[in-house]
């Protein structure tokens, strides 16, 4: 490995080891009521000790105020290194042992593409940047990337007005892409060149910041993603955001589906599809044994058992259903709309990261669009007790119920049907005045 390229490297990969020692001090890491992040305090303490500091913040500073504390939290969600757990009174992360055994047993090396992989594969960019729109997202990150590559290392990249970035006929705005600027920085492809005359945090649309530093590193990596894993194939929450979320990573649509004569269109039965790994093309970057293991794709497992779901439209309004794994989301819903006492007429989605409208869900069979609800066993979810998701009845009226999985018996009872085990409250009514 290039000296320089090493030296790029080694400051997020020392930042992340210092952010899963805190997490490994505390039997689970408390996190905020309302959006599940970490709590002020924590973040405030642990920025103090990273390469990647974020200034003017205090201690009741949001999550979002420190990027690569915020990066983080996100990769380690994404790859499953932590679950989350909500409850009525608390919510908190719990550490998945197995799977971060795995990570500190990789190569120094292989724990940076650890956290390329998941930042560029597997966490949802517009989520990260809050805001709803991938094609901003994606286009603005592809000209960062492709400015790096074309650059120097070293070389200064001019921001103008500390809100955007001159392209001549087109511009970057920091206000879209910020936290992918952060994360980027924090991957080593650039250093930021910061003005130190801000005496205050500027505005949501600018960034203390006058040019970007490109790396070897960075000029590198970038040249590489761009040409051999574009974003748009090799990204889950793009390509569920384009209708494309059975396809496997780096699959393009046109060899995946086949046409019959009467113009279906459906997943080619003669050609098993395999990912190629993420890391190939990145090899000869390497000494030979410093980049060989990736812990991705995630395992899929079918998890056996009776599901205990608790379905609340309030705190003092919720029914606790037992369902097997064999059945589907689609089943879900009926037992909920049997629950309730609803009369199961108009359209649905389940948004299993527990946000509303977001890409990652699961449609009525009657919609437009998939994925659908009665193509996915519940086992088939990878789902943890103290999981949370959302459930959207009638998009008109919005009946918004929140489904926390209690507990998985795995006792071996046989369920033939969904059971209520609990209920709370009256059945409302499903037609309001």
């Amino acid at each position: 490995m290039n000296p320089a390229c090493e030296a790029s490297m080694m400051p997020v990969v020392n930042d992340f080891t210092l952010f899963f020692q805190f997490l490994k001090s505390q039997d689970k890491t408390p996190l905020t009521i309302e959006k599940a992040v970490l709590k002020g305090k924590d973040l405030f303490v642990l920025n103090q000790q990273l390469y990647y500091k974020s200034a003017y913040v205090t201690e009741k500073s949001l999550q979002n105020a420190y990027p690569a504390l915020d990066f983080f939290y996100q990769v380690a969600v994404a790859s499953r290194l932590v679950y989350i757990y909500r409850q009525e009174k608390e919510n908190y992360l719990q550490l998945n042992r197995l799977r971060l055994e795995a990570f500190e047993a990789l190569t120094f090396t292989e724990k940076y593409f650890f956290l390329l992989e998941t930042a560029w594969s597997y966490i949802n960019w517009p989520k990260l940047s809050e805001t709803m729109s991938w094609i901003l997202i994606e286009e603005s990150i592809i000209r960062i990337l492709h400015l790096v590559s074309l650059s120097i290392p070293g070389s200064l990249l001019p921001v103008a007005q500390h809100r955007y970035i001159d392209l001549g006929e087109e511009k970057i705005y920091f206000s879209i892409v910020s936290s992918a600027i952060y994360a980027f920085y924090v991957l080593g492809f650039y250093d930021l060149i910061f003005d130190n005359t801000f005496t205050q945090k500027p505005d949501r649309y600018m960034l203390p910041v006058t040019a970007l530093k490109p790396t070897l590193l960075g000029r590198e990596l970038a040249t590489i993603l761009l040409d051999k894993r574009p974003l748009e194939l090799w990204n889950v929450a793009c390509r569920r955001d384009s209708n494309e979320g059975e396809i496997p990573l780096g699959i393009t649509e046109e060899h995946f589906y086949i046409e019959d004569a009467k113009g279906n269109v459906t997943p080619n039965p003669l050609v098993t599809f395999e990912t190629e790994s993420f890391l190939k093309p990145f090899l000869p970057l390497f000494n030979p044994g410093e980049l060989k293991t990736s812990l991705f794709p995630l395992p899929k497992a079918f998890t056996e058992g009776i599901f205990h779901f608790k379905i609340a439209l309030a705190k003092d309004l919720y029914r606790t259903i037992a369902i097997s794994a064999y059945d589907t989301l689609h089943d879900l819903h009926n037992a909920i709309q049997a629950a309730y006492k609803f009369d199961n007429d108009h359209l649905y989605a389940f948004y299993m990261d527990n946000e509303q409208y977001s890409g990652e869900r699961y449609e009525s069979p009657w919609s437009e669009e998939g994925p659908f609800a009665d193509t996915v066993k519940i086992g088939e979810l990878d789902l943890y007790a103290g999981q949370q998701f959302l459930y959207l009845f009638d998009f008109g009226d919005e009946w918004l119920f929140t489904i926390t999985l209690l507990a998985i018996d795995t006792s071996g009872v046989v369920l033939k049907k969904p059971k209520v085990l609990d209920k709370q409250g009256r059945n409302p009514k499903q037609y309001r005045a």
